[in-house]
């Protein structure tokens, strides 16, 4: 059934959409890296190198990744 308005809504004139809950530290990090990744010539290049920032962005992840592992051991019994 298609029950498309007559007049569409304006360009803008919805609320943004935004995450519910804040991301875990690790997934932070992940995501800003990709996002750097996704959107750097260097890092899209064919020849599957990857740039400073990109090292410095997946260095974080690691760490902020072994920080929560070490977290999650702690607590662990």
């Amino acid at each position: 059934m298609d029950e498309r308005r007559e007049d569409p809504a304006a360009p803008g004139s919805h609320p943004p959409i935004t995450g519910a809950a804040k991301l875990a530290p690790p997934q932070e990090a992940w995501g800003a890296y990709v996002d750097h990744a996704t959107h750097c010539d260097v890092c899209r290049s064919h020849d599957g190198g990857k740039c400073d920032p990109a090292e410095t962005l997946y260095r974080a992840y690691q760490e902020a990744d072994g920080e929560a592992l070490r977290q999650y051991n702690r607590r662990t019994p």
